[in-house]
């Protein structure tokens, strides 16, 4: 949303079946790849060397885990029983100078109704929580298949 808040905004104002999943949702504790997960790779692969030295790089720079942002937002597609899924209204600040691109998710039900009575319909479901066991067992079968 950062990155192109225009484009975001015409995304969350279409009529496009929108799911969106949070840095709140892909940086769960339940799914941080951390030295536990190391165990997953120890056959002598290429793909386990990149993926052990990726978490390891990620725990050494103090951050204590790699958290896999674009493979929990692909889950999604794959397995939405993984995730609790609501609807919201959502849109996207595009012109702040403070708050540019700021993604703001309106929860509060009697904002759906505008003063003149009006109603407003969500636009997008959003991934308010993750099964990270179920997450976490579906991410690292697939892995350790590739590899």
């Amino acid at each position: 949303m950062w990155a192109d808040p225009i484009a975001a905004n015409k995304v969350f104002s279409s009529k496009l079946s929108t799911i969106a999943v949070g840095l709140d949702v892909t940086q769960d504790p339940s799914v941080a790849l951390t030295e536990d997960c190391l165990d997953h790779f120890t056959q002598e692969t290429e793909l386990n060397a990149f993926i052990s030295s990726l978490i390891s790089f990620h725990i050494k720079r103090g951050q204590g885990a790699a958290y896999p942002h674009d493979p929990i937002a692909v889950s999604a597609a794959i397995d939405r029983e993984i995730f609790e899924i609501k609807d919201f209204l959502v849109k996207i600040e595009t012109e702040g100078t403070i708050a540019r691109g700021q993604t703001v998710v309106e929860k509060r039900p009697e904002a759906f109704v505008t003063m003149r009575g009006e109603v407003k319909t969500p636009n997008a479901r959003i991934c308010c929580g993750i099964d990270g066991g179920k997450f976490m067992n579906l991410f690292l079968n697939r892995l350790s298949k590739m590899g």
